[in-house]
């Protein structure tokens, strides 16, 4: 199946989860910690799902999958083992335009979810478009022990030095102010947890370069 990676900002967004055993448990915590909104519909559910719904992380509507439930929505999660509510939920989310990801069979769908690391803002991710899901989580546990949590600082720190940049500093200035930059150990320092020094020094550099543009 050929994949085009994409990063879709879920904020706010509707998504339809169909089915509420194991495999929706699995699949819904990644759609709330991107900010979806998720409806799920299904006459039973986990343990796992009641817990969500009852802490108010998700609404759960305990009964049958109808076709109209896809209405508005921009992904629809199929989790469901009846094979014919499996081909209702497909052929209404279909019908309405929506993107489907296919908890039971994910090298059929439209879309899957890959393994993740979260480091935010960055984020990693490893697709397999769903046929070996293991290789995936092995590949994300060697992710996760490469990449630790300084890299959210030094994302964020960068982020914000490169959006003050851009606003103070030419295109001249600003390619020299971030080769300075990564000739810096700032990751090393947030590492040892001295954030405070890396956050100085990054900011050192860009007023270094805003006074020589201004002189």
């Amino acid at each position: 199946m050929g994949q085009l990676p994409l990063w879709v900002d879920l904020t706010d967004s509707p998504v339809l989860v169909v089915g509420a055993g194991r495999a929706a448990a699995v699949k819904i915590p990644p759609l709330l910690s991107a900010g979806a909104r998720v409806r799920v519909v299904a006459p039973a559910a986990s343990e796992a799902v009641r817990a969500l719904a009852f802490g108010g992380r998700l609404t759960w509507e305990s009964r049958p999958f109808s076709a109209g439930d896809v209405a508005g929505m921009r992904l629809v999660v199929a989790a469901v083992g009846d094979l014919a509510v499996h081909r209702a939920v497909w052929d209404a989310a279909r019908q309405a335009g929506a993107w489907v990801i296919d908890a039971a069979w994910p090298e059929q769908g439209q879309a899957t979810f890959g393994a993740v690391v979260r480091r935010d803002p960055l984020v990693l991710g490893i697709a397999t478009g769903g046929v070996a899901p293991r290789v995936a989580a092995r590949i994300r546990a060697e992710l996760e022990a490469a990449y630790g949590p300084e890299w959210s600082a030094y994302c964020r720190l960068m982020g914000e030095v490169r959006a003050w940049a851009r606003a103070k500093l030419p295109p001249e200035r600003r390619r020299r102010a971030w080769e300075r930059l990564e000739a810096l150990p700032l990751l090393e320092w947030i590492r040892r947890g001295e954030r405070s020094r890396a956050t100085e020094a990054a900011w050192a550099v860009l007023k270094e370069e805003v006074d020589g543009h201004e002189r």
